[in-house]
């Protein structure tokens, strides 16, 4: 592991063990965000009926991972012990789904939305990607598992990056700050 990546690495590491101790500190004083159910908060709900995405879907969400000031709509799936900071932005309204992986963080501005993935009703070639990170064409079977964007497990997102799909970004990745991926 060259020293770039081994700095990045221990970063998530760090960015990864604020984020319990913050769980676990807002649990002791009593504020555990688990006692409202986020997706019943206003910034969290399922995308909006368009002609580019007909089906109407709301967000999975481990209880302890948003920021009610973080905003999550539509077709996105956020892993356990995920922290997903004030001002973040998961889209999953055009390109779909969105995934990011347990453990992983996502700081500050930072926005995650992807291209269409269907026009017409029908798949476009090469806008998703499946787990192993390989796109898939529209006539594949595995696009309708497939991800718009991908963000993997142990995985952290610095300040103001965007990640535009179609995109897959594997586990125990670090991504600088105002970063563009795509």
């Amino acid at each position: 592991m060259n020293k770039i990546n081994r700095i990045g690495f221990q970063f998530s590491l760090i960015s990864m063990l604020i984020a319990i101790v913050f769980t676990q500190l807002n649990a002791i004083d009593g504020q555990n965000t688990t006692e409202k159910d986020p997706v019943d908060w206003p910034n969290i709900h399922s995308n909006v009926f368009t002609d580019f995405n007909k089906n109407i879907t709301s967000p999975q969400i481990d209880k302890e991972a948003i920021h009610p000031f973080a905003i999550v709509i539509g077709n996105c799936y956020i892993g356990k012990m995920v922290f997903v900071a004030p001002t973040a932005v998961c889209r999953a309204d055009e390109g779909t789904p969105i995934q990011i992986g347990d453990f992983s963080n996502v700081q500050d501005g930072v926005v995650l939305h992807g291209l269409e993935t269907t026009q017409g009703g029908k798949f476009v070639d090469n806008r998703r990607f499946n787990i192993e990170g390989d796109r898939i064409l529209a006539n594949n079977s595995e696009y309708r598992e497939g991800f718009s964007v991908f963000i993997g497990d142990r995985t952290s997102l610095a300040h103001n990056s965007m990640v535009h799909g179609p995109a897959w970004i594997g586990n125990d990745t670090f991504v600088g700050m105002k970063s563009f991926d795509f």
